[in-house]
């Protein structure tokens, strides 16, 4: 079970489809933090686990300071002692200085990094209140964090309504070896009616193919999630962790936000049905056990005998995003709305990708082969050479 917690709303950049939207900063108070640790162990033992992880998320995250963290992480650790405790965190990536390099190892936090490809495509969507770009910061970085150890990754976020040189995004994603998720822009919060969800999906669902077709043409291929993901899941007949996947949302995540409140996930701190209650007043247990988080989980039942009855792709999809379902069709009881791009893309991935994959092998096994004859060839001159 991990815990998103909100820490605050403010921002120091302006992205174009931040799902905050553009609400007024808030701080979650350290007081609720501390709550938040305290009943943790109540709702692990419930579930029956001894994996605690908690995500700090915002807004950006290390605005709340370094005495905030490091206060909160030490509690955290000191009262999760008996469990799995693991620390992630999600930052835009501009703020980070040796002192918070220092902290992210002293307590093995694993960082994620928002940047969206390549220096263009991302500064076209992440820059500064001011209009300042914002890459070659983050960029440099995310090196120095990979450097320190304390990278997990990066989350690449696009709008594929606009144009994306497939050459340069594939070529950045190549040369810099950093770990990615490539996942479309959801069009709610600074987004919400501005971009058309049908056009970013059918897009973003191309873009995902020739990223495949490019990656597996490689000798070693570029780490591409889902796609990598994906692939793995097909092979080995698995349902993936990634949430919009995995059909998981109302068991293995629970959101506090910056209010307060206590919800299904980040996205959806103003959307009533996925809130649970408030801090303040109900532990995080009586929050699980809540009415609207018992509705998120029996949206898979439900699927399975409606919606989804008949589809092939269930073990892989579960469904979709609970969020967007609600978000576009005002009910937890539907299909999410990229459906059918969705079955598209496993679909690739079941035939062309399988294929690419095949040929891809067959050609490592080819240089293995040959590798290992001129090694035998080497010895055998060497051995003549010796008499």
């Amino acid at each position: 079970m991990q815990i998103i917690v909100k820490l605050t709303t403010a921002c120091n950049l302006a992205c174009t489809y931040c799902s905050e939207g553009d609400r007024a900063a808030e701080q979650l108070p350290k007081e609720l933090v501390y709550k938040m640790i305290d009943e943790y162990p109540a709702l692990l033992d419930h579930i029956g686990t001894r994996n605690a992880s908690i995500l700090w998320h915002g807004g950006e995250p290390l605005l709340v300071g370094h005495d905030y963290l490091r206060d909160v992480m030490c509690y955290a650790r000191e009262r999760l002692s008996g469990y799995d405790v693991h620390f992630l965190m999600q930052t835009n990536g501009t703020l980070v200085d040796e002192e918070w390099l220092a902290l992210f190892r002293e307590f093995s936090i694993s960082a994620g990094v928002s940047l969206d490809g390549y220096c263009d495509l991302h500064d076209r969507s992440r820059r500064t209140h001011d209009g300042c770009p914002t890459f070659d910061t983050v960029y440099e970085n995310i090196v120095w964090m990979r450097e320190a150890g304390v990278l997990g990754g990066s989350l690449m976020v696009l709008d594929t309504t606009q144009p994306v040189d497939v050459d340069a995004l594939f070529t950045f994603l190549q040369e810099s070896g950093i770990p990615c998720k490539v996942h479309p822009v959801i069009p709610c919060g600074r987004a919400e009616g501005i971009l058309d969800s049908d056009a970013v999906y059918q897009n973003y669902i191309a873009l995902m193919k020739e990223l495949c077709r490019r990656s597996l043409a490689l000798d070693e291929p570029t780490d591409i999630s889902p796609l990598s993901d994906l692939m793995q899941a097909v092979l080995a007949g698995g349902t993936l962790n990634e949430c919009s996947y995995s059909g998981r949302c109302g068991d293995a995540f629970l959101c506090i936000y910056a209010s307060g409140q206590m919800g299904i996930c980040g996205r959806t701190s103003n959307m009533e049905g996925f809130i649970y209650g408030d801090l303040r007043e109900m532990s995080l247990l009586a929050a699980y056990q809540s009415a609207n988080a018992e509705r998120v989980r029996e949206r898979q039942s439900y699927l399975k005998e409606h919606d989804c009855a008949s589809c092939t792709d269930w073990d892989l999809c579960h469904g979709g995003c609970s969020f967007e379902a609600a978000h576009a069709y005002g009910t937890l009881e539907h299909r999410y709305p990229s459906c059918r791009q969705r079955h598209a893309l496993l679909e690739f991935i079941r035939t062309e990708g399988l294929d690419l994959l095949k040929e891809h092998l067959l050609r490592k096994k080819r240089r293995q082969r040959i590798l290992l004859q001129e090694k035998r060839k080497l010895l055998e001159e060497l051995k003549y050479a010796r008499k």
